[in-house]
């Protein structure tokens, strides 16, 4: 598969537990085009970042998405 030179993005969004990291990660590999992940990035920060309080962990997950 070849895609145009063009950036884009193509979101997934839905209810939890419906298979959109699944889709995701099935449209990366097969479009060739990286995969940018909410969840993953919280992950990665509150692994690198850490955080004393209920409130901190809620802004860190806010951060994480923005």
């Amino acid at each position: 598969y070849m895609h145009s030179a063009k950036n884009f993005c193509i979101p997934v969004a839905g209810a939890p537990a419906t298979g959109k990291s699944t889709l995701a990660q099935t449209l990366s590999k097969e479009l060739e085009l990286p995969l940018l992940s909410k969840e993953a990035s919280k992950e990665i920060l509150f692994n690198v970042v850490e955080f004393r309080s209920r409130a901190e962990k809620v802004i860190r997950g806010q951060a994480a998405f923005q």
